[in-house]
């Protein structure tokens, strides 16, 4: 079993946040099987990249560099 502090420390520094629950799931497994577990790509779904940035705009990159920066990082919180 792993620590908990120990779970909650990597889950801030890959998952940008300490849930209990998932706090809680990983602590009954080792570290290694923890680490494993969240680097476990395939328990994501697969993004739809939004039609705004599948193509470059010339006339805009400005604003398509930040909608595609915001979009990505609302991927990432979610």
């Amino acid at each position: 079993m792993a620590d908990p502090a120990d779970i909650a420390h990597l889950l801030r520094r890959t998952e940008f946040v300490a849930r209990p629950n998932r706090v809680t799931e990983l602590s009954a497994l080792s570290l290694a099987a923890a680490v494993d577990n969240i680097l476990d790509t395939s328990l994501n779904d697969t993004p739809v990249t939004p039609a705004e940035i599948n193509y470059h705009n010339d006339a805009d990159n400005w604003s398509q560099f930040v909608f595609a920066t915001e979009w990505w990082c609302g991927r990432m919180l979610n």
